[in-house]
């Protein structure tokens, strides 16, 4: 997979992984299939719940991309 295709999976993966962060608890058994799905699953979930720990909170809207401009 080239570098580009890596890196954006791993954003895709990210995303999902912040939704997950703050989802329901009652997902539990979800979010533990999702995590076994993949090692790189596993990975960026624990980088982001670190960051969420060292920031506080990270905020939804800093997810979704700048408006584009005319």
């Amino acid at each position: 997979m080239r570098l580009r295709d890596q890196n954006k999976a791993k954003r895709r993966v990210a995303k999902d992984a912040v939704r997950w962060l703050y989802a329901d608890r009652k997902e539990s058994d979800s979010l533990d299939r999702w995590l076994r799905q993949s090692p790189l699953h596993k990975t960026v979930y624990l980088e982001i719940v670190q960051l969420d720990q060292a920031l506080g909170q990270i905020d939804p809207l800093l997810l979704k991309p700048p408006p584009r401009r005319l």
